[in-house]
């Protein structure tokens, strides 16, 4: 679940956890999905709010397609256009939330499932 007004989604291509410079970001703020991409340090956003009502179960995927080029799915749908976007290169991948209090129930990377617990 998730609070309106916070923000839940998945990192993709963190190159640092203790000091970020490279990723994106997929997320949805309880009125729609956003993409974001931090390079240099510098955030930019990628793909602007495309309204969609938060579902309990679906799923928010940042999809590399290669040559630098990435699609965001949520509920298993193509949201906004392919984004092109280069210096992603860190191998960190997983969860992000802005408020304790959104539940997330599982993470899969390239499609296996990554148990967790809270």
């Amino acid at each position: 679940s998730i609070i309106t007004g916070t923000q839940t989604g998945v990192i993709y291509g963190l190159d640092s956890v203790t000091n970020p410079q490279n990723l994106i970001l997929a997320y949805h703020d309880g009125t729609g999905v956003i993409l974001d991409k931090l390079i240099s340090g510098v955030w930019t956003n990628v793909i602007a709010r495309v309204s969609v009502a938060f579902s309990a179960d679906s799923e928010i995927k940042i999809q590399p397609l290669g040559s630098d080029q990435y699609d965001m799915y949520y509920g298993g749908v193509k949201r906004g256009s392919t984004a092109t976007m280069s210096g992603i290169t860190g191998t960190n991948h997983g969860l992000f939330s802005t408020y304790n209090g959104n539940i997330f129930t599982d993470f899969s990377l390239d499609g296996k499932i990554i148990p967790f617990k809270f």
